[in-house]
């Protein structure tokens, strides 16, 4: 009889280990749960930003190419040729300006 009262309080007792190890492990889960939420959260904020970033020098590139190319009309212009579409490449006569090339250049 001793034995069994032994062997019955040892199970209780492994058992109460095993209830408060379980606890603890699911209090590790729910912190884990939580960190993996918020990096997710912090990850779709990054990705988000990041696509407004490329947008963005996308927009400035394509401006800077622009204006890339207007100063390249300018110079062309500079040097006496005609930049616009229905002269284009044409001597400009001496002190002469043409119209249709400063809107070009505008």
């Amino acid at each position: 009889m001793f034995e069994s009262t032994q062997n019955r309080e040892e199970i209780l007792e492994s058992l109460n280990r095993l209830e408060i190890d379980l606890a603890d492990t699911y209090a590790i889960i729910g912190t884990m749960k939580d960190f993996l939420n918020d990096t997710l959260t912090e990850n779709t904020q990054f990705r988000l930003e990041n696509e407004r970033l490329r947008d963005r020098i996308e927009e400035l590139e394509s401006s800077t190419n622009a204006r890339k190319s207007v100063d390249s009309l300018q110079k062309i212009y500079d040097e006496g040729f005609h930049v616009c579409r229905t002269y284009y490449g044409k001597v400009l006569e001496n002190g002469e300006n043409c119209l249709l090339c400063q809107e070009v250049l505008s």
